[in-house]
């Protein structure tokens, strides 16, 4: 029987339209496995405060085995996952494998459900798996995607190590995680996701930037953050160019360890002199780095993220011993992440950096915003405001967010 070509590739269009099926009832499901988790409380950004400080000193070779208890972990992934907008994620033991797991809303009421599995291997080091919905990715699978996504990654200038070359021990015990860990400290997972962007902020721009600024504050010191602000703007304009002056700022008026936010900051820097700033925005040092660096972070990993680190770190300073929950400072972040995202905004790019480039310190940052609350403790917040995700505190914050962008251009 002879078979036509329109019935060939019928045929064939039948069996691909079976194997999406096929694929989709695997893969998908019309609910999510997982239930939302909590908002974030002081308790855990306290705890992840802690353990960052912890991951900073036990990375780089020679460093000692670094353990993370289960409660630390579950902590960890459900504000990450929180920062780029997802809430239902869980990180649990499971004999001797560490297994993660995301419920991800999908479009027209799907939801997909996965789960990566870490086991010891043979050699100490992690061995991967995942499972997407009823579907299992065995490590022959996972393994070279993770390796395609390197080599992806490397055409974009970051590189990123071999597990095995990161993570040199790795096991599960019924207390947490412990592994050893050799990640250079000049870069990392931060400048990898920043690679991994679309628009990543250039690295050779903000060099060359920040040489630029650096000339001037060596030429002519000053504390005014406005004034550094316009330095940084002169010629910039597109969102390539405006992204790469929001670091270079942030290296002057924070530290030049905020290049590591898109490469080596030795490297960054090595064509000039280091320069240090003690800028001042409304009289205040802190307000200024707020400022600063809540804007290189929307540059290098967009406003979500920002956003919330930024909410964070005033959430580990209610606790006891911090200087407490500013709104202040909240709002010094929140200035700073606008003024970026619209500074990276295609068709607002130009306008942006053309404000920037003649700023006054009160468009920075209003000052009324000095007379907002701020030193209030765990107790005070949570009694009138509960958590960082009420409507009486998304009452306050938008309220800042209204006062602030009408300031801006």
């Amino acid at each position: 029987m002879t078979t036509t070509p329109s019935t060939y590739w019928r045929n064939r269009l039948a069996a691909l339209v079976l194997l999406l099926a096929a694929l989709a009832a695997l893969t998908l499901d019309r609910s999510p496995t997982l239930l939302e988790s909590a908002p974030p409380s002081t308790s855990d950004a306290v705890a992840a405060r802690k353990a960052f400080e912890r991951f900073q000193k036990a990375r780089g070779a020679g460093a000692e085995p670094f353990t993370l208890s289960w409660q630390e972990l579950d902590t960890l992934s459900r504000l990450g996952a929180r920062s780029v907008g997802y809430r239902r994620v869980a990180v649990a033991r499971d004999g001797q494998a560490l297994v993660a797991r995301a419920s991800v809303p999908l479009r027209l009421g799907f939801w997909g459900n996965a789960a990566l599995i870490a086991t010891p291997g043979e050699n100490g080091q992690p061995d991967l798996s995942a499972r997407i919905g009823r579907l299992p990715l065995p490590r022959f699978i996972v393994h070279p995607a993770i390796d395609l996504a390197r080599y992806v990654l490397s055409w974009r200038r970051v590189d990123v190590p071999p597990i095995g070359d990161i993570v040199r021990s790795f096991s599960v015990h019924e207390a947490g995680v412990t592994a050893t860990l050799d990640l250079p400290r000049d870069s990392g997972l931060v400048q990898a996701l920043n690679g991994a962007r679309p628009d990543a902020v250039n690295a050779g721009l903000v060099g060359e930037t920040y040489c630029r600024l650096a000339k001037r504050q060596t030429a002519t010191p000053t504390e005014d953050f406005a004034t550094q602000t316009r330095w940084a703007f002169e010629d910039a304009g597109d969102p390539a160019s405006n992204r790469a002056a929001f670091v270079a700022l942030a290296m002057l008026s924070v530290s030049p360890k905020v290049g590591q936010l898109v490469g080596d900051p030795a490297a960054i820097i090595k064509a000039c002199k280091r320069v240090r700033s003690d800028a001042k925005l409304l009289g205040r040092t802190d307000l200024a780095k707020h400022w600063a660096l809540s804007a290189a972070l929307t540059a290098a990993l967009g406003p979500d993220a920002s956003l919330a680190m930024g909410t964070w770190k005033e959430l580990a300073d209610s606790g006891r011993g911090g200087s407490g929950f500013s709104y202040v400072d909240l709002a010094a972040d929140r200035a700073g992440v606008q003024a970026a995202a619209r500074a990276s905004d295609p068709e607002r790019a130009a306008l942006t950096a053309k404000w920037l480039g003649a700023v006054r310190e009160e468009q920075l940052l209003p000052l009324s915003a000095l007379a907002l609350a701020e030193g209030m403790s765990e107790a005070e917040f949570t009694a009138r405001y509960a958590s960082v995700e009420s409507a009486a505190y998304d009452a306050a914050v938008a309220r800042i967010d209204r006062a602030l962008g009408s300031n801006l251009p």
